[in-house]
């Protein structure tokens, strides 16, 4: 699979945008080109034509036109778009929890479209158990592979320094910070053992100073897990700060508008980066592709 310059596709306006001085190049190919960060990468979902629409009284609402996107193996791919573009309907679809009424997703090159269960997936609430310990929420996803209980929260303990949670393993989701539950939330998502993750606007609920640590942290993490992760987000400073390759959706029916290569090197140190002039010109990049669709 390769990811094309967009086109005019669908009814939809698409266009490729560059992160280097405006200019138009080609997208990484995710089977044998160079990717601008992270190097060669096979693909590990794709979403290819997808279309979804809901039957209501006034008849048929669209919800997604066309919409084909990829993110390669390792590759952190985010997408960015106005409330009710769709996005949430795209990751069900992502998610297999949902069937498009045409289109198609594919992981690592087969077809899973409408099969649960290929990626893991959080919500933008961290959606702990609050009768569960934190080390037992963490472990929960473990537990859903049929890991044995006593065997999930060793494997999960293991990580609890990393994630920064050691010392609350007892305690209870009401106990803990935004930021720690967040955290707990990623650590049994991360040991989903699923390659792909799909999180959704999980930062969104943050004050503004955790949500920046939240982001760096979660480059680290990510790097040290090697995961493919598609992000959702209305944050235009965090898709740019976190991703290989952004997406851009139109207002509602969501369709891609654009592709934009985030070239910015690795690894980021974010009160560096969001002041840098490459960032801040890839921000008005964006900006301004949000604001034509409208």
């Amino acid at each position: 699979m390769r990811v094309r310059p967009a086109t005019q596709r669908g009814g939809g306006v698409l266009t490729k945008l560059s992160g280097r001085e405006g200019q138009p190049r080609s997208a990484p190919d995710l089977n044998t080109g160079q990717g601008a960060n992270r190097g060669v990468r096979p693909a590990a979902i794709e979403a290819r034509a997808l279309s979804r629409h809901f039957e209501t009284r006034a008849g048929a609402l669209p919800a997604l036109v066309d919409v084909s996107l990829a993110a390669g193996s390792g590759e952190f791919v985010s997408i960015i778009g106005p409330s009710g573009c769709g996005k949430t309907t795209l990751f069900n679809i992502l998610a297999g929890l949902e069937r498009p009424n045409a289109g198609a997703v594919l992981m690592d090159g087969a077809d899973s479209t409408g099969q649960p269960g290929g990626v893991g997936y959080m919500l933008q609430k961290d959606l702990l158990l609050p009768w569960k310990s934190t080390l037992d929420n963490a472990a929960l996803g473990l537990q859903l592979q049929g890991v044995s209980w006593r065997r999930a929260r060793e494997e999960a303990r293991r990580w609890f320094l990393r994630f920064g949670l050691e010392g609350f393993e007892r305690e209870y989701p009401h106990a803990l910070s935004g930021g720690m539950r967040q955290r707990a939330a990623l650590l049994r998502t991360f040991l989903a053992r699923r390659e792909v993750l799909l999180l959704d606007e999980p930062f969104g609920a943050l004050d503004a100073l955790t949500r920046a640590e939240m982001q760096e942290w979660l480059l680290d993490v990510w790097a040290e897990f090697d995961k493919t992760i598609v992000l959702v987000t209305h944050d235009v400073d965090e898709a740019i700060f976190l991703s290989d390759r952004v997406y851009v959706m139109t207002p509602r029916p969501g369709r891609v508008a654009a592709e934009v290569e985030i070239s910015l090197p690795r690894p980021r140190v974010y009160d560096k980066v969001v002041t840098s002039v490459p960032f801040l010109a890839l921000k008005r990049k964006l900006l301004d592709t949000l604001g034509s669709h409208r």
